[in-house]
């Protein structure tokens, strides 16, 4: 569970990188990688925090990603497709291991320091 949401922060740092890389340059889909990357770096947060929504959310990408990496395949060839199909099935066989599937079957997720979402501690 930390290793798939470690590589999402890693994979919004770097989208947010490229965004930022295109804005200077005028490209016009660097806000497309912009909102890309803050959603993989919302998702890597609820993954930590156990929420199951996120889990479903990151596994539906992974199916949408692997269709659209078989897609690139077939028609690029090898170069550049291996990683757009194989970072999805990476995701996807982190997300059910036994000790993911565990973390996200608990009945109620702990409350980390920065989610306002949990309950309040007592002074």
């Amino acid at each position: 569970m930390q290793a798939t949401a470690i590589l999402l922060y890693a994979g919004g740092a770097i989208t947010l990188l490229s965004a930022l890389v295109g804005a200077v340059r005028g490209r016009p889909a660097a806000l497309l990688y912009a909102v890309l990357g803050a959603l993989y770096l919302l998702l890597a947060r609820k993954i930590q925090l156990g929420r199951p929504w996120a889990r479903r959310t990151v596994l539906v990408l992974c199916v949408i990603g692997l269709a659209l990496g078989l897609l690139r395949l077939a028609a690029a060839g090898p170069q550049g497709a291996l990683w757009s199909v194989g970072s999805p099935v990476v995701y996807a066989v982190l997300l059910f291991t036994p000790p993911a599937r565990a973390w996200f079957r608990r009945p109620d997720p702990p409350a980390g320091p920065a989610d306002p979402a949990g309950p309040a501690e007592p002074a």
